[in-house]
């Protein structure tokens, strides 16, 4: 313990007499520490964030998808045993005024009553989205993007035709839970009623149509269970099955994959930095080697010395490690702040 304090007051007292050698040591420690701390905990945030609201980006705990063909009715019967079941359609069909004077592709959602099981779908213009579905009038509504009426020419209260039916447009669609994710669109949206669906005639056999499943599963229920026991009862069924415990396909992955690229860029600029801490640390050494042949021959031995200067060192790199962390947290903090991510959790 005598060793190990002597050692310590030696190289107390040499950095009192200034750092000004080891200011490359610090500032490029301090920088990769930053980088790599501030992309950290940035990507954490990132994927922390959207695993929390992946159940209403994906609609449920569990979404399965089936094309062309809806389930059959012992599938849907088997589901229904599972917990509570919502059903959508999705196709893209043409739609057009009641006089045919203007037509555009949409991208058409049909949605049962259940629709949205997690989160909520906003509209303006009626209370919500079961009002402007209702049948009144004899017409069934319609929830449609504000880019349609543009493009057709067309305002709420006006109709829509899509395939042999006819719509009223009662509402503009604000948002929908489970197209958080989606940044792409080949067309306006335009929401009907699971029912309306069958009048257009859009849905024939063998017709290209998206059809989701959508599950909410009791709390004890537990999701990869109920996938074992999907394949086991419907082998050929041929579901696209999304797990949101598993975060949000594609998205997941490609913040996963942002996230370690960047940290290889800090780890980079870390291993850079390195060349120039052990220039700058060999360059102190040569000018403290007055002070060493001093102290040498005031008898401090060779393992005295070298331990002495071993704690100064470790000690610049602790505080520059220390500056790093602190830099990198205000800089994760400042991102989140800046960048469109306000369903990040608060930290």
């Amino acid at each position: 313990m005598t060793f190990l304090r002597i050692a310590l007051k030696l190289a107390w007292r040499d950095l009192r007499g200034g750092v000004a050698g080891l200011w490359i040591v610090v500032l490029g420690v301090a920088l990769g520490t930053a980088m790599m701390a501030a992309v950290g905990s940035l990507g954490a945030g990132v994927l922390d964030g959207m695993r929390a609201t992946a159940r209403e980006a994906v609609g449920g705990d569990l979404s399965l998808r089936l094309f062309h063909a809806p389930a059959t009715p012992e599938q849907m019967a088997f589901l229904e045993t599972l917990g509570t079941v919502g059903e959508t359609a999705e196709l893209r069909p043409v739609a057009a005024t009641v006089a045919g004077s203007a037509r555009t592709l949409v991208e058409l959602k049909a949605v049962d009553g259940s629709y949205p099981l997690v989160g909520a779908a906003a509209v303006s213009g009626v209370p919500s989205l079961a009002d402007a579905l209702a049948r009144r009038d004899g017409l069934r509504g319609a929830a449609v993007s504000a880019d349609l009426l543009g493009a057709l020419g067309l305002g709420v209260g006006d109709r829509l035709r899509l395939g042999a039916a006819e719509v009223a447009i009662r509402a503009v669609l604000e948002h929908e839970p489970d197209r958080a994710f989606r940044a792409f669109s080949l067309g306006p949206r335009v929401v009907i009623d699971r029912r309306a669906l069958d009048e257009t005639g859009l849905a024939e056999p063998g017709a290209p149509i998206y059809w989701y499943y959508r599950l909410l599963l009791p709390e004890t229920v537990r999701s990869d269970a109920v996938l074992r026991e999907l394949e086991r009862r419907f082998p050929d069924a041929g579901w696209r099955i999304v797990d949101a415990s598993h975060g949000i396909p594609g998205v997941d992955r490609t913040v996963q994959l942002a996230r370690a690229l960047f940290l290889l860029g800090a780890l980079s600029i870390l291993l850079i930095g390195g060349v120039g801490v052990s220039r700058a640390l060999s360059a102190h050494l040569a000018r403290r080697l007055p002070v060493l042949a001093t102290l040498k021959a005031l008898g401090g031995s060779p393992r005295l010395l070298f331990t002495a200067f071993l704690m100064q060192t470790l000690a610049v790199a602790g505080v520059a490690l220390l500056i790093g962390a602190v830099a990198g947290a205000c800089l994760a903090a400042a991102a989140a702040r800046a960048l469109p991510l306000g369903w990040l959790p608060d930290t």
